[in-house]
């Protein structure tokens, strides 16, 4: 998978996955200790999450990193 599809789909999963929980951008940023800013770049495909990033805001939203990424196989 390229990597401009990963980051879109990163985005969209984190966006889905705030949806589902009725978590604001907001409050996600602030649940999952990244700055508002930050989280705008990454879900604007502006910015890639490192691995702990990506895994706070997994947690943030009761999820895991897999939940973030696409399916394998």
């Amino acid at each position: 998978m390229p990597l401009d599809a990963l980051h879109r789909h990163v985005a969209a999963r984190i966006r889905e996955l705030a949806a589902q929980r009725h978590v604001s951008l907001n409050k996600l940023s602030d649940f999952a200790g990244v700055s508002r800013s930050h989280l705008a770049r990454i879900l604007n495909g502006e910015s890639s999450p490192s691995l702990a990033t990506l895994a706070r805001i997994a947690f943030a939203l009761d999820g895991s990193t897999r939940d973030m990424l696409p399916p394998t196989g």
